[in-house]
């Protein structure tokens, strides 16, 4: 049979007797304490940071920024906060804090892919995920991209209307497929882009079906390795009929 409850008389008449269990309150109240404790505890004070990944022109930066977690014990620090700090740079793409309560911490850096630089300041880069910024990474073999006035001001990472994700990917897909030759993507004041490979010229028109129009001219290439030096232009504002434009004086067909 259940075993019932012992009643009690109290002054305000019949009741049940409530037996309150202090294990797991003493369970709590002892992890509540050894969390405040090494919160607090100065063995846990970062005394060591270790940076991975960031450019030598920016370790004064971080290392001053690195200050905000010297002597502060490891569970009262707020990652965001000095990442925060670090991203502040348009050049990073992400900045990841990694604290132990043993007295370490670790700052990993990535920065953003640059994919060609602007032909009116080489040191001003555009990223694979469309970020225009000014950037101290060496820029000498990216494609040069030549903007039409006016389309977009640069200001630490702030641009313009321009698309700029599909020129930037129009950027990457060029330099992945001719890694060899100089490359520029030229912006017009229209919308429409051009590319120059080496000596040759290609019309590509506007941001639309840019993957087929790419491969129309590896394939031409494979053909006739020297058919954009041979002619004037190829123009492929409608790839299902690409047109070429002679150089004044040929009379070849």
């Amino acid at each position: 049979m259940p075993r019932r409850r012992k009643r009690f008389r109290g002054s305000t008449g019949k009741g049940y007797r409530t037996r309150i269990r202090l294990g797991p309150l003493l369970w709590m109240a002892l992890i509540v304490v050894t969390y405040i404790g090494i919160c607090r505890s100065p063995l846990t004070v970062t005394r060591r940071l270790k940076i991975e990944g960031a450019l030598p022109s920016e370790h004064l930066r971080l290392a001053v920024a690195a200050q905000s977690i010297s002597g502060v014990p490891s569970l009262q620090i707020n990652p965001l906060n000095l990442e925060s700090q670090v991203v502040a740079n348009p050049a990073i793409r992400s900045a990841d804090l990694l604290r132990s309560i043993f007295g370490t911490a670790r700052l990993k850096i990535v920065y953003r892919t640059l994919v060609a630089k602007l032909a009116t300041d080489p040191q001003v880069a555009l990223s694979v995920d469309g970020m225009l910024f000014r950037t101290d990474s060496d820029t000498t073999k990216l494609p040069v991209l030549r903007l039409a006035p006016g389309t977009v001001q640069v200001s630490l990472g702030v641009v313009g209307t321009w698309d700029a994700m599909k020129i930037s990917k129009l950027c990457h897909d060029v330099q992945r497929r001719w890694p060899q030759n100089e490359l520029e993507v030229e912006l017009l004041s229209d919308g429409h882009l051009c590319l120059n490979i080496d000596s040759g010229h290609v019309v590509l028109g506007s941001t639309f079906d840019l993957d087929q129009k790419l491969n129309i001219v590896v394939e031409r290439l494979k053909r006739n390795p020297h058919e954009l030096a041979e002619i004037k232009e190829l123009v492929l504002t409608n790839p299902g009929r690409p047109t070429i434009v002679r150089k004044p004086g040929d009379r070849n067909l």
